[in-house]
């Protein structure tokens, strides 16, 4: 048996499997992407979001919201959207404190950084990341949203609705009775 024989023998059979194991993870990958949210057709969603608390008939508006050709809303998800209005809001009251403009541009600054940070930018990012990681709109979905039962326990309601329109622009709210929670 000649050299080349010999390496072809032995060479061939690893090579075609890493061959076909790459060919199964590019088909994977690709399976994987289609099902990501495209950011260009942001534009095409509206934002739906109750208002509400427990107990008041919201799972019952969410399924009848679901049943509109279109429409996309989820329920509760942990207070995520209070999450990242915490730290938006933290994020520009820090921008607000470090005094003279430049000054949280020196690498040894305490804030470093922190005058770089864009709550319109930041706004952005949270709508994407809500898009991708928790509404997950399909390519059919033309209006998108959530409800949440503990709107009540924020200290400036205002300031958060605020916020919600600052990520979601063009937000509507469907609100509950104008009456308090019971637990």
């Amino acid at each position: 048996m000649s050299l080349a024989e010999n390496v072809a023998i032995r060479v061939a059979p690893p090579l075609r499997r890493l061959i076909e194991q790459r060919d199964a993870l590019l088909a994977e990958n690709k399976a994987l992407r289609s099902e990501l949210p495209r950011h260009g057709d942001e534009s095409r969603l509206s934002y739906l979001f109750n208002v509400t608390y427990g107990r008041s008939g919201s799972t019952l508006l969410q399924g009848t919201a679901q049943r509109q050709p279109g429409y996309l809303i989820r329920g509760e998800n942990g207070g995520t959207m209070e999450s990242l209005h915490t730290t938006w809001r933290e994020m520009k009251r820090r921008r607000g404190q470090i005094g003279t403009p430049g000054r949280a541009s020196v690498p040894t600054h305490a804030c470093y950084g922190t005058d770089r940070y864009f709550s319109k930018r930041a706004a952005d990012s949270f709508r994407r990341h809500m898009l991708d990681v928790v509404l997950r709109p399909s390519k059919t979905t033309r209006v998108t949203g959530f409800k949440e039962i503990r709107w009540w326990r924020h200290k400036d309601l205002g300031e958060f609705l605020e916020f919600m329109e600052l990520v979601f622009p063009g937000a509507r709210f469907i609100p509950t009775p104008a009456t308090t929670p019971t637990s």
